[in-house]
């Protein structure tokens, strides 16, 4: 009996524009490596030379589960080939932040409610690549699960080498202080080199905490206040006997706020800002799979393919869209997948794509202002205003 995944490889799944996509620079197919995911059987530096191919040896791989993308490399054996070059790409996972409590449980509904981290860390992490080297395009990716993918587009990214990768993901990468409860002052200074400390702030208190309500629970409102360490501080030790009385985590952050500036001002000194400022920066700095990031022989799932423990599609995430983005709605394989949403979530991506590399096939002229028929964004397939998720 064909098998959910198998069903969607063989009617459903874009390998043209995923070809296009890896190609985009001129790189011959039969050069990209490929790795097909079974149940049992794991087959690795796999190469085609149409998508077509690729189509047929997804269908008749044992119970299909997944599809992976790797380096490109000098030559169509890969075992004996040299990687020349792979997307730079980025994995944020959220069972990575300690204060969700995600790494040893599958409960989607608590991962779906903590997107908005997932949303600020790729915030942070494309703007940072813009602004500290230069890379603009970049395309966020939902994982499927609990996370994002986020690609920088440029050719030079591509073309980096393995040091220079690492290099750049420990630029980026949060660093944890010395008691593994707030930002290192490593990651401090690089959040306000770039100018960042007010919007991560922004971040936390008027999306996280207001909106999300990530600290009206009291045991997560404690928590906050043990990373800041100060309860042996001569005026701010009560802080968390204080934050118990107040109605709502938007009211804890607040009072926090305002005690830590009345001792910065009396006492002409700004550390105690400074803890706060790193206590913020451990809920919002993006934490990045660093192997993901510097390996050139690292795989990672493509586009659009189905995630084997949830069947969610890891479909595009709109700029736009960052924020209001509902994980709960994406395609599924387990159900009937639209094939019209799944195309208007595949055009919106070669849309993205396109910004960078003008030998990718863009849209075709006439089917809609930006992501379909009528001018329909494809994030109105996939989100809702804030507060009506279930």
């Amino acid at each position: 009996m064909e098998s959910a995944a198998q069903a969607y490889f063989s009617n459903l799944y874009p390998f043209d524009e995923l070809c296009a996509f890896l190609t985009r620079h001129g790189d011959d197919l039969r050069n990209v490596e490929f790795a097909l995911e079974g149940r049992e059987i794991y087959r690795r530096y796999v190469s085609v030379g149409s998508p077509d191919e690729l189509r047929q040896l997804c269908v008749r791989h044992p119970e299909i589960r997944s599809l992976h993308v790797g380096a490109v490399y000098d030559g169509p054996n890969h075992r004996r080939s040299v990687p020349l070059r792979r997307e730079l790409v980025f994995d944020i996972d959220l069972s990575d932040y300690d204060f969700l409590d995600l790494s040893s449980t599958i409960d989607m509904q608590k991962a779906d409610s903590a997107w908005c981290v997932s949303a600020t860390a790729a915030f942070i992490l494309k703007y940072l690549l813009g602004s500290a080297f230069g890379f603009d395009d970049c395309v966020t990716v939902y994982s499927g699960r609990r996370g994002v993918h986020v690609y920088a587009l440029d050719r030079r990214a591509t073309n980096l080498t393995q040091e220079a990768r690492s290099a750049i993901v420990s630029y980026l990468n949060f660093v944890a202080s010395k008691d593994n409860l707030r930002a290192s002052e490593l990651t401090h200074s690089v959040a306000k080199s770039h100018g960042l400390i007010s919007a991560c702030r922004y971040a936390l208190r008027d999306i996280m905490i207001e909106s999300d309500g990530m600290l009206d629970d009291v045991a997560r409102r404690m928590d906050f206040v043990n990373r800041l360490a100060l309860d042996t501080h001569h005026v701010l030790g009560n802080l968390g006997q204080e934050v118990l009385t107040l109605r709502n985590g938007l009211e804890a952050f607040d009072h926090v706020s305002a005690r830590i500036e009345r001792v910065c001002e009396a006492t002409k000194t700004d550390w105690t800002r400074t803890r706060l400022d790193c206590v913020i920066l451990a809920y919002t700095w993006p934490r990045l799979d660093a192997a993901v990031t510097s390996s050139l022989t690292h795989l990672i799932k493509a586009p659009f393919v189905a995630h084997p423990k949830t069947g969610r599609l890891a479909v595009p995430v709109c700029d736009s869209a960052l924020y209001t983005f509902r994980p709960d709605l994406v395609p599924c394989i387990h159900d009937s997948v639209d094939e019209v949403v799944l195309n208007r979530c595949v055009l919106h991506f070669q849309r993205m794509v396109t910004r960078a590399s003008s030998s990718f096939p863009s849209a075709t002229e006439g089917e809609g202002d930006e992501c379909g028929e009528g001018g329909k964004d494809v994030e109105d397939l996939v989100v809702a205003p804030r507060g009506c998720a279930p």
